[in-house]
């Protein structure tokens, strides 16, 4: 019989030398995992034989017990893929659905809450001897991801300050919010309007990495500038990645009667900006970057060094997690990033980032995305919106 054991370190690439060796009549006899010694890999072996009455040899037929074990074997090699195949499906079926995340992030906001009255009870923590009603104020903002450093600072505050005496808890608790409100919206920045100087020109880049919404977010702030201030607009991809990014913005331009242009290189924005001068503002779309070091940012930086009035904008989905923002903001601070735009608030419950990275990094908002809509889902950065999200007004 002609028979041969093949051995590899996927199963795929066993059964392509089956295949290579024996062709189209290839049947599977045997098949087994085995550990490589001395470490911990392991080779799959697979034991095949001629799919044909007679073999290639002594065209002996296989008969009998011959037969039967290879239809044995062949029954047990179908399994093995059903197998395979009902744990792919089930794979699929375990997948997170959206609902699904947001129950679990509400389970999260149960057990910080459990936490919170853990922490609040000992000695030495910033929320000992405070007052009930201030203690549940405290307890909303912990949720919504206040940092515990602005928290600390809070509570000096307003342990500092007098309430009127003789209050009721539901009166303390209202008076406690009111002046935590004054606090945090005075320490908050908001970056001026986009639109130029009567006689000038401004060029303003969105930048952030691949699902920040930057690109939705641009073709937002345009549509908005072409529909409510009377301005010339030049809307410019330079985003020489993604196909679509491009195509979005040129269908969006094309619909608002808006001029569009797409380059591939500083030296072309340059050019772009000497030869057409018939624009007040000019938006550019970039290429979705994760900068780890300052190289990665090679073009924005050559284009920031050429004599153009240009002003970068970092866009961020309040998604992500705070460490992951916090690095994005970092990887983009050589560019001398002036506001920051935060995406998909309308898919988060927790809003105490913006809050927190406003403060670290001192820079201001110009922007919240709340929604898919083009332009309606998007709206002006206000330090009312702030803390109306953080504190559920």
């Amino acid at each position: 019989m002609d028979m041969k054991t093949f051995e590899a370190f996927t199963m795929r690439d066993a059964l392509k030398a089956v295949k290579t060796h024996f062709g189209q009549d290839a049947v599977i006899l045997h098949t087994r995992e085995k550990k490589l010694e001395g470490s911990k890999g392991k080779v799959y072996e697979v034991t095949a034989a001629r799919n044909s009455e007679t073999t290639a040899k002594g065209g002996n037929r296989i008969h009998g017990a011959e037969a039967s074990g290879i239809k044995d074997n062949l029954i047990e090699m179908v399994d093995y893929f059903k197998n395979i195949e009902r744990g792919i499906k089930g794979l699929g079926e375990e997948l997170a659905k959206r609902q699904d995340l947001f129950r679990l992030d509400a389970g999260l906001h149960e057990i910080r809450t459990l936490m919170f009255e853990e922490f609040s009870k000992r000695r030495g923590s910033f929320l000992e001897d405070m007052p009930a009603p201030m203690s549940k104020l405290f307890q909303r903002l912990q949720l919504m991801g206040v940092d515990a450093a602005e928290l600390t600072r809070l509570a000096e505050y307003l342990k500092a300050l007098a309430p009127k005496e003789q209050a009721s808890p539901d009166a303390l608790l209202e008076y406690y919010q009111s002046q935590a409100i004054r606090w945090m919206m005075k320490r908050l920045k908001i970056a001026p309007k986009w639109n130029p100087a009567a006689g000038e020109q401004a060029i303003h880049l969105v930048v952030g990495s691949a699902g920040s919404g930057k690109t939705s977010a641009l073709a937002k702030i345009a549509a908005q500038h072409h529909q409510h201030y009377k301005q010339r607009l030049l809307l410019v991809s330079y985003d020489n990645k993604r196909l679509a990014a491009r195509e979005q913005l040129r269908i969006l331009a094309k619909v608002l009667d808006i001029r569009f242009e797409s380059v591939d290189s500083p030296e072309e924005i340059g050019a772009l900006v000497d030869r057409t001068k018939e624009w007040d503002l000019c938006l550019i779309d970039t290429s979705a970057e994760c900068p780890r070091v300052k190289e990665d940012l090679e073009d924005l930086l050559a284009l920031k060094d050429m004599d153009l009035p240009l002003h970068f904008h970092l866009a961020l989905s309040i998604t992500e997690k705070e460490s992951q923002m916090d690095r994005m903001i970092r990887g983009f601070s050589p560019l001398g990033i002036q506001s920051l735009i935060f995406n998909r608030l309308d898919e988060s419950w927790s809003y105490g980032e913006i809050f927190n990275l406003c403060l670290r990094w001192s820079l201001p908002l110009s922007y919240f995305g709340v929604g898919r809509s083009v332009p309606e889902d998007l709206e002006r950065a206000s330090r009312e919106r702030v803390v109306e999200r953080i504190f559920g007004l």
